[in-house]
């Protein structure tokens, strides 16, 4: 997947297209600190046109289940997958893999117990991806400028729900909105290293304290 994404936004440079790349990481916990992670990854039909290539061509090599939607009223094709985890340390095992395949975004995952309740924390870090993106054929080298406009114009979200509600965010304000139980992340590195903090409440903590691990 890192190559594909890396391809992508070479790809997009090259032509000249923007907006036509929407991803997204939505992180769903339940009371026991199990849940699910859903990844996705959708392209503009018309970004893919100019590549010379199908929907189902251009994903036929990936993980996931290939779906359409709409986005801002143009067809979009992505690939979509869910995993679950039993735990909060099985999240972290995954959240480390999909750092790996993306090379952009760290998280360190916490837990802890507040006001009879155990709690997680997710501190998200994330930079500025490489400038530059090969494939087997091709190097495109991307500069810090052309770089930044291409992200301003993608879409990419991270969005983690709670049980219990949101008990603290910190960071940068305009990174984030919250509606108390969902926490939905811009994460578009900007040209400083990022970092932001979002701590959630699960279900009652046992007399001896968290027992999710």
């Amino acid at each position: 997947m890192k190559k594909f994404i890396a391809l992508m936004l070479a790809l997009m440079m090259v032509l000249s297209l923007t907006g036509c790349l929407s991803a997204n990481v939505g992180i769903v916990f339940t009371e026991n600190g199990s849940g699910k992670v859903t990844t996705s990854m959708y392209i503009a039909d018309s970004f893919l046109e100019e590549m010379g290539e199908t929907p189902e061509e251009a994903f036929a090599d990936q993980k996931g289940t290939v779906k359409k939607k709409t986005i801002n009223g143009e067809p979009y094709t992505g690939i979509e997958e869910m995993q679950s985890f039993a735990n909060v340390q099985e999240l972290k095992e995954l959240l480390s893999k999909t750092s790996e395949e993306t090379g952009e975004t760290s998280v360190k995952v916490e837990t802890g117990v507040s006001n009879g309740k155990n709690t997680v924390s997710l501190t998200f870090t994330y930079t500025n991806p490489e400038t530059s993106a090969d494939s087997t054929d091709a190097t495109v080298t991307v500069d810090d400028a052309e770089l930044e406009e291409m992200l301003k114009a993608m879409q990419v979200t991270i969005e983690v729900t709670f049980p219990g509600g949101v008990k603290r965010i910190d960071g940068d304000r305009s990174l984030y909105t919250s509606d108390g139980k969902t926490v939905k992340i811009n994460a578009i590195a900007s040209s400083d290293e990022e970092f932001l903090t979002v701590v959630g409440y699960l279900g009652a903590a046992s007399e001896n304290g968290h027992i999710i691990d």
